[in-house]
């Protein structure tokens, strides 16, 4: 199995859930983003991740 390059994150601050997708490597914050409960911050983040945003990142250059 190949890792996936990156690392993704779900926490909650104050009222609202902050996810973000991270890149194992050099640790930059490739896509993230708040949202009112726990189960809408996870699909926004596995909506990012099924339509390629993460990859599409990792691709650009900085």
């Amino acid at each position: 199995m190949v890792p996936s390059g990156y690392s993704w994150t779900l926490r909650r601050v104050g009222d609202q859930w902050r996810w973000k997708a991270i890149d194992r490597g050099d640790q930059t914050v490739l896509v993230q983003g708040v949202a009112r409960t726990r189960a809408e911050a996870a699909a926004y983040l596995v909506r990012a991740m099924s339509m390629g945003v993460v990859r599409q990142q990792e691709a650009s250059p900085a």
